[in-house]
């Protein structure tokens, strides 16, 4: 499982913007010398690293932060922009599912050899999400399960609810939850042709 650079870029910018200077330093001096040097001065945007620099990143922040929740506020505030940027959607003007049908593209570039499956329901505002993404810890789910919050937070929704159905633990390979919203109506996905 490798991961683009542009996600660890992304990352280690939002700490050092969230938590500051020192924590972004704390959170990489108790990464490995190899990872801390890699991550400082050899990640491209383009280019393709091992997953468990980004696992070694997210338990060295959640660490140096003191803060359980600071990989889920991280997926939180940096997926909306991460999907504007991949898709070009100004994500208030569509309808929440048109949104989050977006995410398995934009998570695919991501993390290479990932994918989710969605399954939303008829209402349209419920929908059943299998991420498989070998290598995570369950900080980095808990990343992406903020990302999803965040995401359809973005695109106008509230009361926004996760609920854990399988997975989403340190080396599980997958993470199968349920997420549902209220917020302004949403035209429910036409069935598959």
């Amino acid at each position: 499982m490798q991961v683009r650079g542009h996600v660890l870029r992304r990352h280690l910018n939002y700490t050092e913007e969230r938590f500051g200077l020192e924590v972004l330093e704390d959170a990489l001096g108790r990464c490995s010398k190899g990872v801390a040097n890699a991550l400082r001065s050899a990640v491209v945007e383009g280019g393709l690293y091992p997953v468990v620099w980004l696992n070694s990143f997210h338990e060295a922040l959640a660490a140096a932060a003191d803060d359980p929740e600071a990989l889920w506020e991280l997926g939180h505030d940096t997926t909306p922009r991460a999907v504007r940027d991949a898709t070009g959607l100004g994500l208030h003007l569509k309808s929440m599912w048109s949104v989050i049908q977006q995410l398995p593209r934009v998570l695919q570039d991501e993390f290479q050899g990932s994918t989710l499956e969605l399954e939303i329901d008829e209402s349209g505002n419920r929908a059943v999400m299998s991420y498989r993404c070998p290598g995570f810890s369950r900080l980095t789910w808990q990343m992406v399960e903020g990302g999803v919050v965040g995401l359809l937070e973005a695109a106008g929704a509230h009361r926004v609810e996760v609920a854990p159905l399988e997975g989403g633990s340190d080396n599980d390979d997958h993470y199968r939850f349920c997420v549902s919203y209220q917020g302004r109506p949403s035209i429910p996905p036409r069935p598959a042709q």
